[in-house]
């Protein structure tokens, strides 16, 4: 740690607020247009997330979502705590995941500072996998029309 008295402290977090400030309202602003580039423009309502850190220590779980939240798609920062047993174990399904028991959904924006920092580092991740979510849906969706197409064509007029 450095010897520095407290009026240098005081005065280098003076300078530093106005840039925190800056950077999250620059951070809000570019997430309100990749929502609007989602949900308005492309009209992509297929949810989607990614992990953006897991705590080995209590098993919880922070993940940046794309996904309905009120009726509209957001991005949202989710939290997954895990149940705990009698004793105070994290408990496990029968692959070694932890058991969700209670979910944590939150829109990116209502989200602390701190929180919104944490997770918009996972924005290009996050795009990437709903990219891949979109892009299997669409295989999906032809397999199933090509189907039913198939079964139309053998039903009597």
């Amino acid at each position: 740690m450095t010897d520095t008295n407290g009026q240098d402290v005081c005065d280098m977090l003076r300078n530093l607020a106005p840039q925190v400030s800056q950077t999250d309202q620059a951070a809000i602003a570019a997430v309100e247009r990749i929502e609007r580039f989602l949900s308005q423009q492309c009209k992509l309502e297929l949810p989607s997330s990614t992990l953006v850190f897991q705590d080995d220590a209590d098993g919880s779980e922070l993940l940046l979502a794309y996904d309905q939240f009120e009726n509209a798609f957001r991005i949202l920062v989710v939290r997954r705590l895990p149940r705990r047993s009698a004793s105070g174990d994290i408990e496990f399904d029968r692959f070694g995941k932890p058991v969700i028991q209670r979910t944590e959904t939150t829109p990116w924006q209502s989200c602390d500072r701190a929180t919104r920092f944490a997770t918009l580092i996972a924005m290009p991740q996050l795009l990437e996998n709903l990219t891949s979510t979109v892009s299997i849906a669409i295989e999906m969706g032809k397999r199933a029309t090509s189907s039913v197409e198939k079964l139309l064509v053998a039903l009597p007029e």
